[in-house]
């Protein structure tokens, strides 16, 4: 799994990020990291690891950051790899690959039963991210969460936060954006029926702090219907 972000500084030529997952013969899996100039040459070294003993770090995402630096995403697994726990872990890189924070910060903990099918991302205006995914409880239960990561690497909601809090329906492939005007998160998702026959689309905002302000249950922008809705974008 291979994610690449290209960073633009000052007037020069495109400077590259790489992230990639490395799976050795023997041991666990580990993520790597490695910055490219335009002319080609490798200015970390032999890249930066992300490796934790006994559990294979996995599936890298690359998100900028203010100035020059970045947010490096990756999961963290264990267990079997057709049923691992898996959990969400990020740190911010300076220009130079120094951790910014003193410790990863856990986005969401290791999930047992029920996989995170999706992961979205974005910025918000004071240095933070904010992050979006839905987990299959049983591989049938789909609900969707939020957090919000600050410029400190702290976690800005006491724990990750549900778009929709309905048992009736399932809440599917969200989708994040962020209005600085209001300081408002806005989560965009697939609603479905139990059966996963009617579809619509729903929307849910939230405050900096977690709250949900459009009722527990969501904003309805699309009636379930027999049509589908799919592949969301959120700017």
């Amino acid at each position: 799994t291979t994610e690449i972000y290209t960073l633009s500084l000052h007037d020069a030529l495109p400077i590259s990020i790489v992230a990639w997952e490395s799976d050795p013969n023997s041991g666990d899996e580990f993520v790597k990291v490695q910055k490219i100039s335009p002319d080609g040459t490798c200015l970390w070294g032999d890249g930066i690891v992300i490796a934790v003993p006994g559990i294979n770090c996995r599936f890298p995402y690359l998100e900028p950051a203010d100035g020059d630096n970045v947010y490096l995403i990756w999961h963290q697994e264990t267990g079997p790899f057709y049923s691992p726990n898996r959990g969400l872990y990020a740190e911010e890189l300076d220009a130079n690959g120094s951790f910014l924070w003193p410790t990863p910060t856990e986005v969401y903990p290791p999930i047992a039963q029920g996989p995170v099918v999706s992961l979205k991302m974005c910025r918000d205006d004071v240095g933070g991210i904010i992050f979006t995914w839905d987990i299959a409880f049983g591989l049938q239960d789909f609900k969707c969460f939020v957090q919000r990561i600050d410029a400190n690497g702290n976690p800005g909601m006491q724990e990750p936060v549900m778009v929709s809090t309905s048992d009736a329906r399932l809440h599917m492939y969200p989708v994040v954006t962020f209005l600085p005007e209001t300081r408002h998160i806005v989560v965009f998702f697939s609603e479905q029926d139990l059966n996963q026959y009617m579809r619509g689309l729903y929307a849910q905002a939230l405050d900096m702090n977690g709250t949900r302000l459009w009722t527990d249950d969501g904003k309805e922008l699309i009636p379930l219907g027999t049509n589908d809705y799919s592949i969301l974008e959120a700017s």
